[in-house]
């Protein structure tokens, strides 16, 4: 450590000699190795943002590799953390706050709270970890727009759990719990999702599929609510449409 009194003596401020130092070496350090954040040929901010997203209000991300207007520094790294510091009071604010109504209006433009997880909650087209809803009231028609939803999760045998014989060669997901999940987004068409479908890849496959075959960009939630606002709007219109063309001739509505 070197100090420079040249530059503080003329202001009058007197800095006195340290009474420890310690010196890191990120090289042998096993829980960064020297390493810091950096974009790939590739990628993209949006990956910063992806990094950043929490999963179900319960785990919570900060670093400078969560920061995308600020990477690879000290104060990025800072900030992060009193951002993540505001998702949790806000969290906490939302748990207690609970018999407020799930629809809430927001101040921001997004669309409703809840919607984006409501629109998925029965899918238009769903196989392994995919799901997708489309925006037009005839969800086949192969030029019709929506979202993709990529549930991402651990997957961990039931405990005191022993496979059956007859049950080792069947699906390895079988059986097993899903100890958290986080959900990627995308917009696709119909048409490429029937392509990812008849693609008979499996779940890591097919996700490169859609990345890499079909220029899916793969973003968080909140991306999702702010770039998407108005596809989800879409969407709900949709399926409300097709529950209307649904109902029955002769159904009506007690007054």
């Amino acid at each position: 450590m070197i100090f420079f009194p040249g530059i503080y003596g003329p202001k009058g401020v007197t800095v006195p000699e340290p009474i420890q130092s310690v010196c890191t070496r990120w090289g042998s350090d096993p829980f960064c190795s020297g390493s810091y954040s950096h974009i790939r040929v590739g990628s993209s901010g949006a990956d910063y943002d992806i990094l950043a997203e929490s999963v179900n209000d319960r785990l919570f991300f900060a670093g400078e590799a969560t920061n995308r207007a600020y990477p690879a520094t000290m104060h990025g790294a800072l900030l992060s953390g009193l951002r993540e510091a505001s998702k949790i009071h806000r969290a906490t604010e939302s748990i207690l706050n609970s018999d407020q109504k799930k629809y809430s209006i927001p101040k921001s433009m997004r669309p409703p709270n809840g919607a984006l997880e409501d629109i998925f909650s029965e899918p238009d087209l769903a196989f392994g970890r995919f799901s997708f809803v489309f925006s037009s009231v005839t969800p086949d028609d192969p030029e019709a727009l929506g979202l993709a939803r990529v549930s991402l999760g651990m997957l961990m045998p039931p405990k005191d759990h022993e496979p059956k014989e007859d049950q080792k060669d069947q699906d390895p997901a079988a059986d097993k719990i899903v100890i958290e999940t986080f959900h990627l987004y995308a917009t696709v068409s119909r048409e490429q999702a029937d392509r990812l479908r008849n693609s008979g890849s499996d779940d890591k496959s097919g996700l490169g599929l859609l990345c890499e075959d079909l220029s899916a960009k793969l973003m968080g939630y909140d991306s999702t609510c702010d770039t998407c606002s108005d596809m989800i709007s879409s969407i709900l219109s949709a399926k409300k449409a097709r529950k209307r063309l649904q109902r029955p001739k002769n159904f009506k509505i007690s007054q």
